[in-house]
Formats: structure tokens, C-alpha cells, sequence
């Protein structure tokens, strides 16, 4: 065995957080970005990009569905 210490690690990726979890995990997250200001930039830009990216790549599939309609061939 070695003298190193063992630390303790936690995925919490894994984690379901739907719920009053979920809830509770976007307050703390909104409190943080409310009282950081860099944060808040960092928070705020990241919705205003994927919104942009979101309705983007609502835009492209539409445009492809309706290409596919138009040429007669059928989504899978």
C-alpha cells in the first residue's frame, strides 16, 4: 500500500435531480449568479448563445424536413 492519502470522489453527474432537487440545485446555482457578477455575465451569455444555437438548429431542422416533404421522401 502506498502513504498517499485517498480522496474521496463524488460523480455527481450520475446523480437524478429532478424534482425538489432539481429545484434546489437551480436556486443555489441562481443565488451564486446573483451575487458573483462575473458569474452573472457567465450565466447570462450562456443562455443568450444557446438560445441562439437552440433556435438555430430548430431553424435547420425544419428547413430540412420540409425539403424532405417537398422531394417526397419520408422521415424515420
Amino acid at each position: 500500500m502506498s502513504d498517499q492519502p485517498r480522496y474521496a470522489r463524488i460523480n455527481i453527474s450520475a446523480i437524478p435531480v429532478a424534482g425538489i432537487g432539481g429545484l434546489g440545485m437551480i436556486a443555489i446555482a441562481a443565488v451564486i449568479a446573483i451575487t458573483m457578477p462575473l458569474v452573472r455575465w457567465v450565466v447570462l451569455s450562456g443562455a443568450v448563445a444557446g438560445t441562439l444555437l437552440g433556435g438555430a438548429l430548430i431553424l435547420i431542422r425544419r428547413r430540412r424536413r420540409s425539403e424532405a416533404k417537398a422531394e417526397g421522401l419520408h422521415d424515420i
